[in-house]
């Protein structure tokens, strides 16, 4: 319970629009941390994970599961169209280690974000800056 309770005090303090519905507790018997698997409900339902460390530090990857999903949105109708054989869609979002992102950041060609998208498991873009033309 105590985990949950952190999880849920660091989604509050560092993303206060997130409405959080699930918690789910894990332990990382390899690195001795801990943490949480979290499921939101804003406009779309987003999950991510917190991770907890005895030195302290908390990673968590929100900001890249949101801006993950949202290019995905953007560029999975593209390619759709222009590829409609293909099964599956990846796309990953890579944020500076430096940035002034926040939850009410949203995804578009112009933000400062490495991206890459596999088709069918095939990478076929790795870029700093997306250019989305039809």
């Amino acid at each position: 319970m105590e985990t949950k309770n952190k999880a849920q005090d660091y989604v509050a303090r560092k993303y206060p629009a997130v409405n959080v519905i699930d918690i789910d507790p894990w332990y990382n018997f390899k690195f001795g941390s801990y943490g949480v698997h979290v499921l939101t409900q804003n406009q779309e339902p987003i999950s991510f994970y917190i991770e907890f460390y005895k030195n302290g530090y908390i990673d968590d990857n929100y900001l890249e599961a949101k801006l993950e999903k949202e290019a995905t949105a953007m560029i999975k109708p593209i390619v759709e169209e222009v590829l409609p054989e293909r099964e599956t869609i990846v796309t990953s979002v890579h944020i500076p280690e430096k940035n002034d992102f926040d939850e009410h950041t949203v995804f578009s060609k112009d933000l400062s974000v490495g991206i890459s998208v596999a088709l069918d498991g095939q990478r076929i873009l790795a870029e700093n800056n997306l250019c989305i033309e039809r």
